[in-house]
């Protein structure tokens, strides 16, 4: 007698929109090596990484691009910035073509400040840990850019190259990051994953 195969595991296709580059470099980080498969997402398209404005703009464009890739669902990757709470960042991205908005607090240089591995490695700095990466004094780009000044290591002026080292080189897991106690964006940001992976 032979046996009958289970049915094949059903991934729901998402498409990806995200205001920066760096939130376009993680996503596209996190596709290429298949993250999203453990919350049964296939990723059909990541697009954007050209600012705000221009995902505003162009949010009926984009969404559109999504669904004739092959999504499903729709999922913004957006930085709070000043904006005074997730509210108020999350509605200029009210869309009925949107799935989910995620907002890394402050901006997704937060992220990398809660991966404390990562972060070693890049500062060579085996004790540091950075307690409240979505709480700095200023934007946690400013908070990177002093870590590593006072350690007299080299730091680029560039966001988008730093996301690239950290993903590429220093070895980012956003898996640790979400460890980190005082970065709950990055909770919400998995939680939110789990959510679009069902086919509710």
């Amino acid at each position: 007698m032979v046996k009958k195969s289970k049915e094949a595991k059903k991934f729901v296709a998402v498409g990806f929109l995200a205001e920066g580059a760096s939130d376009k470099i993680l996503l596209d980080f996190l596709r290429r090596t298949n993250f999203f498969q453990q919350y049964n997402i296939l990723v059909k398209a990541v697009i954007g990484g050209d600012g705000r404005e221009k995902l505003i703009s162009d949010l009926d464009v984009r969404i559109d691009q999504c669904f004739k890739m092959g999504a499903e669902k729709v999922i913004v990757l957006a930085d709070m910035e000043e904006l005074p709470c997730f509210t108020k960042a999350k509605s200029a991205f009210h869309h009925q073509g949107i799935h989910k908005v995620i907002i890394a607090k402050k901006a997704l240089e937060a992220w990398f400040l809660a991966d404390s591995t990562a972060m070693q490695k890049k500062l060579k700095d085996k004790k540091f840990h950075f307690h409240a990466p979505e709480n700095t004094s200023k934007m946690p780009w400013n908070a990177l850019e002093e870590e590593f000044h006072k350690r007299k290591v080299p730091f680029t002026d560039s966001k988008p190259a730093f996301a690239k080292q950290m993903v590429e080189s220093a070895g980012f897991s956003i898996t640790l990051a979400a460890e980190h106690p005082n970065c709950k964006s990055i909770t919400y940001f998995l939680n939110t994953l789990a959510t679009a992976g069902s086919d509710e």
